[in-house]
């Protein structure tokens, strides 16, 4: 399942990112307010 999400053959819900961040021990905040910052 990873593969397919890193490599962009699946997508990821809210909740899914949620615990990918936490697996990854990365704050899913700061990666919100990262992505948000982009714009």
């Amino acid at each position: 399942m990873i593969g397919k999400i890193e490599v962009g053959d699946r997508r990821l819900d809210a909740l899914e990112f949620i615990n990918y961040c936490k697996i990854l021990e990365i704050d899913p905040c700061k990666v919100f307010k990262l992505i948000d910052s982009t714009k």
